[in-house]
């Protein structure tokens, strides 16, 4: 989908991912080096270029929240002004070292594990 430049002021980018993980539910210690690095990355994407709101528990994390009654998933949901505001984020920031370590706590996901939409800007999907 292309969206022109006065569309862009009107939408903003929502994104959704899940992961499943290794460790029987957050507690397990094989979870305790990605634990470690949440309320870090959670700031640095709070702070970051573009970023307008992430889905969070009062603990500032989404951790808890559980909406496929697994223990083993976690769900990440946040809203960016732009694909590259959410890109350079992902992918050059501090976050690129959860990406590049995900395997020593994630399963591979053998079916679409997240989404990307365009939704109105003021809206919280």
């Amino acid at each position: 989908m292309i969206i022109n430049e006065s569309a862009l002021e009107k939408y903003h980018i929502a994104q959704i991912n899940i992961a499943q993980m290794k460790g029987t539910d957050i507690n397990d210690p094989v979870m305790l080096d990605f634990v470690s690095q949440l309320d870090e990355i959670n700031s640095l994407a709070d702070q970051s270029n573009g970023f307008i709101w992430r889905l969070q528990s009062g603990a500032g994390n989404a951790v808890s929240i559980n909406p496929f009654n697994d223990n083993r998933v976690l769900v990440n949901f946040s809203v960016w002004r732009t694909v590259e505001d959410l890109e350079y984020f992902v992918y050059h920031s501090l976050h690129k070292n959860l990406l590049r370590d995900r395997r020593k706590w994630f399963e591979k996901m053998e079916n679409a594990y997240y989404a990307l939409w365009y939704t109105p800007a003021g809206k919280i999907p």
